[in-house]
């Protein structure tokens, strides 16, 4: 078993529709270091040079797109949750 807060890995948590709301909760495809969380133990230079390199690939290989408004500004959303988002889809809150 994997230990995240004790442990070098790249986290994915799903993206999930609300039931009580409808909304798009998000997902985050993450990873964190002892910089970026306080974590007790090293990742490594060469861990995150390989997991910065990973998410880099999604945002430029994958059709997603970047949120600009205040609320979401930052926030990558797939082409087919913008279309959803674009016919009345409500994303959750950030």
């Amino acid at each position: 078993m994997v230990v995240a807060s004790a442990s070098p890995v790249v986290e994915l948590s799903r993206c999930r529709i609300d039931p009580s709301t409808g909304a798009l909760r998000r997902g985050r495809l993450y990873f964190m270091t002892p910089g970026r969380g306080g974590l007790g133990f090293d990742a490594g230079a060469e861990f995150i040079k390989w997991a910065d390199g990973l998410l880099t690939w999604f945002r430029k290989n994958k059709d997603y797109r970047l949120q600009k408004e205040p609320a979401y500004r930052g926030i990558y959303i797939s082409i087919k949750a913008s279309e959803w988002r674009e016919r009345g889809g409500i994303l959750g809150p950030p």
